[in-house]
């Protein structure tokens, strides 16, 4: 009688775990396909259906427990998309979250960390550039170590990018500090630039903001760039997109690419005002004439669907 029941105990045990398996198979390939369709509806260029998708992904994997790789896949790609669409605040909360999961992931079993780490790691401390990208160099320098090839190339690349010569910034804000006292825009630009490039970026987004506002007010497209993208993100100052949509105009009208493909994002998702979506087009194809890589791949993308 207790063998008989112990084998029965032992098939339902057995029974339990195989319906789960299964129902995590079946879980896995509605989690693959919204993540496939959200890639597909942003490629078309509608971007509520795609971001409904990644979130939906992202839901799916946590609520049916897929595992850590994949909730963290899931908030990387509703991470990687947010940034592309210039949504700096939430893409940054999803990738680092999502690099703490890679991270604890791969550590304990000291296995190689493929592409999708290395690359996640690298966006992350990339968005975070503007004033706080610097303290995550060292998370990245540690992941690098899992890395081999490419991925160890890109890695190195991307420390590189954040490695400070203080004499060379001391020498420069030297030279720039007396030419911006003077009121000139163009070393007012190039001075807040090089210190949020410095060592102290994230304490002087203060001194960066007025810096800015004052060559953007004399005409440097920079600036107005720069100081619309400080109002998107909330950067120095309160989040307000509308102010934000106005420097990317002025400085789109003032002929910086980066800011006519910022306009045309603003314009298309009615960032800020209302949308418009024959005139987004029209600073679309202006930022790619001058050459603007995102530019140009969005307009590549809207041809290839006609």
């Amino acid at each position: 009688m207790m063998k008989r029941l112990l084998a029965l105990l032992f098939l339902g045990v057995l029974l339990v775990v195989s319906m789960a398996s299964c129902a995590q198979t079946t879980q896995d390939v509605f989690w693959w396909g919204h993540t496939s369709v959200a890639l597909e509806e942003e490629k078309k260029g509608n971007l509520q259906e795609a971001k409904a998708k990644y979130v939906e992904a992202c839901q799916r994997a946590i609520v049916h427990q897929l595992g850590d790789e994949k909730i963290a896949d899931s908030l990387f790609n509703l991470g990687a998309f947010d940034f592309r669409q210039g949504h700096t605040k939430s893409a940054l909360e999803n990738l680092k979250n999502a690099l703490a999961l890679y991270e604890k992931e791969a550590e304990p079993k000291n296995k190689k960390i493929g592409p999708t780490l290395a690359y996640i790691a690298a966006t992350y401390i990339k968005s975070y550039a503007l004033f706080e990208g610097r303290p995550y160099a060292n998370r990245l320098r540690k992941l690098g170590k899992f890395c081999d090839g490419d991925e160890a190339r890109f890695v190195k690349r991307v420390l590189e990018y954040y490695e400070i010569d203080i004499e060379k910034y001391e020498k420069g804000v030297a030279e720039l500090k007396p030419l911006a006292d003077t009121g000139d825009p163009d070393a007012q630009y190039q001075l807040a630039d090089t210190y949020y490039e410095g060592p102290n970026g994230r304490q002087m987004t203060s001194e960066i903001f007025s810096l800015l506002n004052s060559a953007a007010e004399q005409g440097n497209a920079d600036a107005q760039f720069h100081l619309g993208v400080m109002y998107h993100n909330g950067q120095g100052c309160e989040v307000n997109k509308e102010k934000a949509r106005n420097y990317f105009r002025i400085a789109a009208e003032n002929n910086h690419s980066g800011a006519q493909f910022n306009y045309f994002v603003d314009l298309k998702q009615g960032i800020g005002g209302p949308k418009n979506e024959k005139e987004a087009l029209t600073w679309l194809e202006k930022s790619a004439a001058q050459g603007y890589p995102a530019a140009q791949e969005q307009l590549q993308r809207l041809k290839g669907q006609n």
